[in-house]
């Protein structure tokens, strides 16, 4: 693929990829292991990714469930994408709230008044 900006559908599927690979590597070498640590800060760079370019297809949601040791956004998405297994993806996973308040934080600090 070129360098340039993914298509919706392919960047969901890269997430879906990535979220999913994460998972096994923090099962087999542990949370922090470095391949994990990796995994899961390119997952969040891609839902950075479709959150900046794709702001107008997404909407957030809150999920506080018990099973997560942190507060979760959902990244939904208004019409669910078709991957290229041919299966139906209508969320982008969960991304940490932190991570979003943070990049807000940032984006604050470089506005020049």
């Amino acid at each position: 693929m070129a360098l340039g900006k993914r298509n919706i559908a392919n960047l969901v599927d890269l997430i879906d990829q990535f979220n999913h690979t994460w998972k096994i590597a923090s099962g087999r070498w542990g949370n922090s292991s470095p391949y994990a640590t990796a995994l899961r800060n390119r997952k969040t760079d891609l839902q950075l990714q479709l959150i900046h370019n794709y702001l107008s297809n997404i909407f957030l949601e809150i999920d506080d469930s018990p099973e997560f040791e942190e507060i979760q956004i959902s990244i939904k998405l208004n019409t669910p994408v078709k991957k290229p297994n041919g299966s139906l993806r209508s969320d982008a996973n969960h991304i940490p709230f932190r991570v979003l308040e943070m990049n807000v934080k940032d984006i604050h600090s470089l506005i020049q008044e």
